[in-house]
């Protein structure tokens, strides 16, 4: 698998850009790719609303998925850095079915957190547990067989610690799904009942 970043494929101002030649130049790039590489090696495209530029083309995974059903190569598809979706103000759960709907496009995950402003690269679930909690149900439910890699740049912590503290993290919330009453989910997701689904979360949370 070969991971591409477009992190420089983006504009900063207004007008500084014709939008429909970037785009055409991206997909082509990765039809290139995606041939070059032939059918043995996945192409895994990773999202990111901004930086280094002010707004990055690939922003969410909307748009990567536009530019993968464009390009029309089977061997491509998304690598999804939980932190990058936090930032795009996206549910990564949600992200994973969606990528699922679209061909079981996701080939590869980067986990870590931050404040949704940022990308930090903090430890995972330090943040938002429950969204990690979540993400982690979906892709088991969606059967995702992928690496799932820590992604982290802890520059004050010691780094050995960080990435034990996030695998254990990890651990502990597959732990906890193996716990859950798959009926008591169902019926939750037919109620859409969110009163349920945080009286069900303080069960594991909250002792």
């Amino acid at each position: 698998m070969v991971n591409i970043w477009f992190g420089q494929d983006g504009y900063d101002y207004p007008f500084q850009i014709n939008y429909i030649w970037a785009w055409d130049n991206i997909i082509k790039t990765v039809k290139d790719a995606a041939d070059y590489a032939g059918k043995d090696i996945k192409i895994a495209l990773e999202y990111k609303p901004r930086e280094p530029r002010t707004h990055i083309f690939t922003a969410t995974a909307a748009k990567m998925l536009l530019a993968i059903e464009r390009a029309e190569r089977d061997n491509i598809g998304i690598l999804l850095d939980t932190g990058h979706g936090y930032i795009a103000g996206e549910n990564i759960a949600e992200v994973a079915a969606i990528c699922k709907m679209a061909g079981d496009k996701l080939y590869l995950v980067h986990v870590n957190d931050n404040y949704k402003i940022w990308d930090d690269d903090m430890m995972v679930g330090s943040v938002h547990p429950f969204e990690m909690l979540e993400f982690l149900y979906w892709l088991e439910k969606l059967k995702y067989k992928g690496p799932i890699v820590l992604d982290m740049f802890p520059y004050r912590e010691d780094p050995l610690g960080a990435a034990r503290q996030s695998i254990e993290f990890i651990k502990q919330m597959r732990n906890i799904l193996k716990t859950v009453n798959e009926e008591e989910i169902n019926e939750i997701f037919t109620r859409q009942d969110a009163v349920a689904s945080m009286r069900m979360l303080r069960k594991y949370f909250v002792k």
